[in-house]
């Protein structure tokens, strides 16, 4: 009896081993779907502020916000360590991040008008969540352009 028990537990264990790359290949790639999304959600949300009218002069423009969940570490999905959005050129926004034991990788997120973070820094977010972000339009009606900035960053202004 004592065999028999201690046979299914070695099975068990070489079958779980066996399983493991496999599991964490689908958290990690379920945690890039999740990043994905969040480029998608703030693709839409600039193209849809591009299409806003021109900003009103001395007032703010149009405003659209984004909540960005990470994902955290779970049985399901890989945690992000790290996440920042910069702007590098005058129509893109730059998303790394970095996927828990893995290396860095980016996202591009091409805008319709010329975008900066607020103050030119980049955005850094930790924690799984939620985080705000808000898209705003500034300038005249000759030149204006897309800000992102966090929520809690704007309302401290």
């Amino acid at each position: 009896m004592i065999r028999r028990t201690l046979l299914a537990a070695l099975v068990s264990t070489a079958l779980a081993a066996a399983a493991a790359p496999g599991i964490d290949r689908a958290r990690v790639r379920r945690s890039n779907g999740r990043i994905e999304a969040i480029v998608a959600s703030i693709e839409a949300a600039a193209r849809s502020l591009a299409g806003d009218e021109a900003v009103p002069a001395g007032r703010p423009g149009a405003r659209r916000t984004v909540s960005v969940s990470l994902p955290g570490a779970a049985w399901d999905e890989a945690e992000v360590d790290a996440i920042s959005l910069a702007s590098p050129a005058e129509r893109t926004l730059t998303l790394r991040y970095r996927i828990a034991g893995g290396g860095r990788r980016s996202r591009t997120i091409r805008t319709p008008e010329s975008v900066t973070t607020a103050d030119d820094e980049p955005i850094e977010l930790d924690g799984d969540g939620p985080h705000e972000l808000a898209l705003s339009l500034r300038g005249d009606q000759r030149r204006r352009r897309m800000v992102v900035e966090r929520v809690s960053d704007a309302r401290s202004r």
